[in-house]
């Protein structure tokens, strides 16, 4: 399944914590987190690291920087790139994904909102009848983003509810500003496909130039699927 990659702004205020922690050192020392897990293996391990010891992460120099309020919950881990041009300065930035459909992008030093984006009526559990709780509420993005550092581009599958016709569009955005690039976005569906019955819960994975799509079900209530641009 193979194909080429507008929001509306909708926001509902929930409370949910960004909790970040570091050192009393410069966050452009930290190694770029770009997607699920560091790597494309999903590893988990950061092998740069160079900071933080067993003496130094302690209760005086190690612990919460700031919180922030987003709208919704957040499935998807959050990535971080360092020196990114926003709004006419350098910023080291946390970006978050959540399941009303929005992205934000957050100062990684002191928490303050560069941007953020909102692409429309998010899918919720109860749009497809399920009665099992592996989502809870919206569904709109569940699937941890992927950023492409040459290009500065993040690339994250929204899924939307338009008057009761349901649609999955991967979306191609700028990361200093959060606007869609040009052909972005492109609906994701082929034949067979349902858009409301397919789950986008694993991590988009960046490839060879290849984002891939994973798509599973809600419950083991439909076949998993798998796409790619």
């Amino acid at each position: 399944m193979k194909t080429k990659p507008g929001f509306r702004l909708l926001v509902m205020m929930v409370t949910c914590a960004l909790a970040i922690v570091g050192l009393t050192v410069a966050v452009a020392a930290q190694v770029n987190v770009l997607t699920q897990h560091n790597d494309n293996a999903r590893t988990g391990a950061n092998l740069n690291e160079s900071i933080l010891t067993p003496s130094n992460v302690n209760v005086s120099q190690f612990g919460m920087l700031f919180k922030k309020t987003v709208d919704d919950q957040v499935y998807a881990q959050p990535l971080y790139v360092s020196n990114v041009s926003v709004g006419g300065g350098i910023h080291n930035v946390v970006y978050v994904a959540t399941v009303n459909n929005s992205v934000y992008a957050f100062d990684a030093d002191n928490g303050a909102q560069l941007w953020h984006i909102n692409f429309g009526t998010a899918q919720k559990i109860s749009d497809g009848g399920w009665t099992c709780t592996d989502v809870t509420g919206k569904m709109g993005i569940i699937g941890t983003p992927v950023i492409d550092a040459s290009s500065q581009t993040l690339y994250v599958v929204a899924r939307t509810n338009e008057a009761g016709s349901f649609f999955q569009r991967l979306h191609a955005l700028d990361i200093t500003t959060g606007a869609d690039k040009p052909g972005s976005p492109v609906e994701v569906t082929t034949s067979g496909f349902s858009e409301l019955m397919q789950n986008q819960r694993p991590g988009l994975l960046l490839s060879n130039g290849i984002v891939y799509v994973g798509e599973g079900s809600h419950s083991s209530v439909s076949t998993p699927q798998r796409w790619r641009r």
